[in-house]
């Protein structure tokens, strides 16, 4: 049905559209006097002026986020520096460039060719970067010259600076100098390939030439240390110069770069620091965790490198050690070193016995040196035996017979079951990057990889940590610490984000916190044969005992190679490899440690120490130890628990 409108409305729409008319009748008005202002009376003004200039976008790169232990101490932070770069569509005279960046930069003019043949298909207005982290004074010289009037260049002298850019940029810096090194990781320039991939996903946020997170936190969290970058727009002349002009100066925009988020960590740089010391001269790893939330107070890994050696600049030499080193400088040893975990799996074995109740807590089994199975006779460290050894004894002492005999009634895939249970065999879920899940074998892994069944024999060695089984140090600090509390953790080394919307905590993952499906009673049976271990007399870490406070350990000494490899092996380091796992206090325990020292003898010897002094050093710090003066006044005789 049509519309039909009284006369009065007519008259009303009618008003309206006249009003309309008006309004778009004024807009083009004024659009087109404008346009005949800059067409007309200021276009040849405008045209002069573009021949020699142009509007040019500065980049302001973004500061990456502070990395903060967990007492805000920073480990990571950043500095000012200069770089140097040519742009090619501004530059002139190649030959007369290369020559000033070599005559006041340093600048190898091969290395020019090179970033310029590199950069080739890039836009011919994006900057090139020629060198990094240029001396102050350096980029002084090259600013004071390229704004020397009426022109930068210098055909007599052969200089040309049309082209040349120095530009400001934060750079990392590590206030404490390289500790936690392996765990931070180091910053590096992006690669093609990886810029090719974030392209895809966050379109603009980067650009050839920046630098990003290439190993541990720094590339873990890369998308929240990496801020956002702002630009301005200026008008420049044809060497790069500043140019001020009212007409454009409205058309020019300008966006502020945004700071990257900061992290805090759960390192506690005094402790990191503390335990690295404690391995110098050494190689290996060591991960110490609070077991009640697996927060992680100190991660080492020896031998390292130095990430302030590679912010910029990186040597040739430098980077050529650090990738043909035979130490694996670049390896994190605590979560991608994967090791025969030797006696500290007799934890595991233990507990697992007594869950399927093939030992109970009186039992005891004779042990006369050795165990005799087919023809072949494994021995006990003990030549002349332990004689009839309980389960807790045979943990302090750690017997390997008694637990020859446990993995033969328990055989493969159970003693797989509690291995796992407690995060052997498999990635613990760390916030970092590259780890590895170690193995812990099961007949099924091995039909599958090697095509033959499981033998029973195999079950002897895999009892004590041998065999098949490796685990990192940061699964043996897991599995020690969740033999400490009975409850389920997840290490993690990062404690909150502080950003934008403020300071943010990580929140629990789901299951964290709960009880592990174990009895008790036999968790209890395995902690008394730790504090054996330390505290009691035959224990294989009793010199190790502390007067100030008690701690509950399990010594390892893992073979390398067989003693008939060891013959035959020359020129090759074949000492067995050392391991300590502990934890302390005994009642409420505040710190679980895990160390290994790579061809260190003999766990009781080699790792033992470093883990003892590391606990008491972080009892100190918490203040759970006797001060001086309390110590004095105390009775010679007598324990002080610390709780």
């Amino acid at each position: 049905m049509p519309l039909e409108l009284s006369t009065e409305r007519r008259t009303h729409f009618e008003g309206r559209y006249v009003f309309c008319y008006l309004v778009i009748l004024l807009f083009f008005s004024a659009a087109t006097a404008r346009l005949f202002y800059l067409q007309v009376v200021r276009g040849r003004n405008f045209l002069a002026f573009s021949a020699v200039h142009t509007m040019k976008e500065i980049r302001m790169p973004a500061s990456r986020g502070v990395i903060f232990d967990r007492n805000r101490r920073p480990i990571a932070q950043n500095r000012p520096s200069f770089d140097l770069s040519v742009v090619p569509q501004e530059i002139v005279d190649i030959e007369g460039v290369k020559k000033t960046l070599r005559t006041f930069a340093q600048v190898d003019p091969e290395l020019v060719e090179q970033k310029w043949a590199k950069n080739k298909k890039s836009p011919s207005y994006f900057p090139i970067p020629v060198a990094s982290d240029i001396p102050y004074d350096t980029a002084v010289r090259i600013r004071t010259a390229k704004s020397l009037e009426p022109d930068a260049s210098d055909p007599e002298g052969g200089f040309d600076f049309r082209g040349v850019e120095v530009g400001a940029r934060p750079l990392r810096s590590y206030p404490q100098g390289p500790i936690a090194a392996a765990t931070l990781g180091y910053i590096g320039e992006i690669s093609e390939k990886e810029l090719a991939r974030v392209k895809k996903d966050q379109p603009g946020r980067y650009v050839l030439g920046d630098l990003v997170g290439a190993s541990g936190l720094e590339r873990t969290w890369e998308w929240l240390l990496k801020g956002r970058d702002g630009y301005q727009q200026k008008i420049v002349d044809a060497v790069g110069r500043e140019v001020q002009n009212e007409d454009l100066a409205s058309l020019l925009t300008e966006e502020e770069s945004v700071h990257g988020s900061n992290l805090i960590l759960t390192l506690d740089s005094r402790l990191q620091k503390f335990a690295e010391d404690r391995f110098e001269g050494k190689s290996g790893a060591l991960v110490a965790l609070d077991p009640n939330d697996g927060e992680i107070l100190a991660m080492v890994s020896v031998p390292s490198y130095d990430p302030g050696e590679l912010v910029a600049n990186v040597s040739h030499n430098y980077w050529a050690k650090l990738v043909t080193d035979p130490g694996n400088l670049l390896l994190n040893r605590a979560t991608q070193g994967a090791y025969p975990p030797g006696s500290t799996f007799k934890l595991v074995t233990a507990l697992a016995a007594l869950e399927e109740g093939i030992i109970g807590p009186n039992d005891r089994i004779g042990c006369s040196g050795g165990l005799k199975y087919g023809k072949r006779f494994f021995k006990c460290w003990n030549k002349g035996g332990h004689g009839a050894i309980s389960v807790e004894r045979a943990i302090a002492e750690s017997c390997d017979t008694f637990f020859y005999q446990m993995g033969l009634k328990l055989g493969v895939d159970r003693l797989a079951k509690y291995a796992n249970l407690f995060g052997l065999g498999l990635r613990t879920g760390i916030d970092l990057e590259g780890e590895k899940p170690g193995l812990i074998p099961t007949a099924e892994w091995k039909k599958r990889v090697f095509k033959q069944d499981w033998q029973p024999g195999e079950n002897i060695s895999i009892s004590v940590g041998q065999g098949y089984d490796t685990a990192t140090p940061l699964q043996n600090a897991l599995m020690v610490s969740e033999m400490a509390t009975g409850r389920k953790i997840v290490p993690h080394l990062l404690k909150a984000v502080e950003g934008a919307d403020g300071l943010m905590e990580r929140p629990p993952l789901p299951g964290e916190g709960e009880p592990l499906p174990v009895s008790p009673k036999n968790l209890e049976i395995v902690r008394k044969g730790m504090l054996g271990a330390v505290q009691s007399p035959g224990g294989t870490a009793h010199r190790l005992a502390s007067k100030t406070f008690q701690m509950a350990g399990k010594t390892g000494t893992a073979q390398v190679i067989s003693e008939e490899g060891k013959a035959r092996a020359r020129g090759i380091n074949t000492e067995d490899h050392a391991w300590f796992v502990a934890y302390a206090p005994v009642e409420g325990p505040r710190i679980a440690v895990a160390a290994i020292v790579e061809h260190g003898g003999f766990g009781a010897s080699a790792a033992a120490p470093i883990v003892r002094d590391v606990i008491e050093k972080y009892l100190d710090f918490q203040g759970l130890l006797p001060k001086k003066e309390e110590k004095q006044a105390a009775p010679k005789k007598g324990k002080r628990r610390v709780r």
